[in-house]
């Protein structure tokens, strides 16, 4: 069985300001208290959960991120992290004073090319990247990579294999762009016969780069199924915001151009994380319940037998500003999932 895990958004600062980026447009300044984080920590053990994994914005930014660590490790936690490599080489010292408690970290990679990467996020941060991979390699920190597909990167696919590979990286994960509002802007998304493809050339290329390389896609890389779950809403991943909130998923919570609402489940600094998970367990019913009945009625698209995410951006109400982008791959032009989440605790 897969190990239940705790995904902590340290923080929502970061360095860059990348034109793709699900939650650039709100308020970029908050830390989770490092009371409350010890707190909770104390909470999930009680689960046997033993792993947690940072994220942001860019985690390292944490204020006390040193601090983090220091309780993460001493609780007896193994962690990873994603960071976007801006300021490794000074984050290096910090992870190695608990080089027994860190498992992998991941860094964001936009494009094997230079330019592709550095247009996405921060002129310069694709070197910064490349320079941090090294320094995993060197320390013997096991490096992975990700990239967000878009019509920017998605030639380059076979590429970044190769560079992965060259680097010392030993897993790179594709992802889909969202889209975010941000994304739409900028022309970024794909649609779905492109992804599909996409999935179908990564699944070629897997037997080339095994067991050196594990190259995946997180969606899209399988036929339409209707009937489908993330980690999230099996829930042996648990996910918690900057804020302290207990959401049923970060990036639903964080979604830039549509309100918050029932995707935010608890304020753990209100509720004890057990209050919060029977909160949680209640929404995850409900969502499963309005999917069978969508199931049932043949009102599931297959654009969400291809994406699940997509299906629950809808059954939660984040799609709307795609409205302004009419030509957007997108932009769906049936009625949104019904769903009446009115069972569901607010914070």
């Amino acid at each position: 069985m897969p190990e239940p895990q705790v995904i902590f958004e340290l923080t929502n600062l970061c360095q860059l300001d990348c034109i793709h980026c699900l939650v650039a447009d709100r308020d970029r300044t908050l830390s989770l208290p490092v009371d409350l984080y010890e707190d909770i920590l104390g909470q999930v053990a009680k689960y046997g959960i033993h792993r947690v994994y940072f994220t942001g914005g860019e985690p390292t930014l944490h204020p006390r991120f040193a601090e983090v660590l220091d309780i993460t490790s001493c609780r007896g936690f193994s962690f990873c992290l994603v960071s976007n490599g801006w300021n490794f080489s000074h984050t290096l010292p910090v992870l190695l004073k608990h080089r027994q408690a860190l498992e992998w970290v991941a860094f964001s990679l936009d494009g094997a090319k230079e330019e592709t990467h550095d247009y996405m996020r921060k002129p310069g941060s694709y070197r910064r990247v490349l320079d941090a991979l090294d320094l995993c390699v060197k320390e013997k920190i096991p490096p992975y990579l990700q990239m967000v597909l878009t019509t920017r990167n998605y030639t380059e696919v076979e590429e970044l294999c190769n560079l992965a590979l060259e680097k010392g990286v030993t897993g790179l994960k594709l992802t889909e762009c969202g889209p975010t509002y941000r994304s739409a802007q900028h022309g970024l998304d794909l649609s779905l016969e492109q992804y599909v493809e996409i999935g179908k050339q990564v699944a070629q290329l897997q037997p080339k780069y095994r067991p050196k390389l594990l190259v995946y896609m997180t969606q899209a890389a399988h036929p339409p199924i209707p009937w489908t779950g993330c980690e999230l809403l099996k829930m042996e991943l648990f996910s918690i915001t900057a804020e302290g909130y207990l959401v049923l998923c970060t990036n639903l919570a964080g979604y830039a151009g549509s309100p918050r609402g029932a995707e935010v489940v608890a304020d753990l600094k209100e509720v004890s994380f057990h209050e919060g998970h029977r909160r949680l367990i209640r929404l995850i019913g409900q969502v499963y319940q309005d999917k069978v009945d969508a199931i049932e009625k043949g009102t599931v698209s297959v654009r969400e037998c291809t994406f699940p995410c997509w299906y629950c951006a809808r059954y939660f109400k984040k799609t709307g500003w795609l409205k302004e982008f009419p030509d957007n791959p997108w932009n769906d032009k049936t009625e949104p999932v019904k769903a009446d989440l009115s069972i569901s605790s607010q914070v």
